[in-house]
């Protein structure tokens, strides 16, 4: 058999939807991380990426410069 059944192609081209299946679940999962960039706006004017790091993670700002070799 060379090609697939039309059913098959469009079950797999259902699959391939974002906001079908993707969306709701990405959008729960960050929604978390858009509050605390929302809370931070409302205490630092501007916000600063390296105390926010500092926030997220103890030694994240630490690992960000190792990691970007400075």
């Amino acid at each position: 058999m060379i090609y697939l059944p039309i059913e098959i192609v469009r079950l797999i081209a259902d699959y391939h939807d974002y906001d079908k299946y993707c969306k709701p679940i990405h959008k729960k999962n960050i929604q978390p991380a858009l509050k605390d960039i929302v809370d931070i706006g409302n205490i630092l004017q501007p916000i600063c990426p390296n105390i926010v790091y500092k926030c997220w993670n103890e030694n994240g700002w630490k690992n960000y410069l190792h990691l970007q070799n400075i």
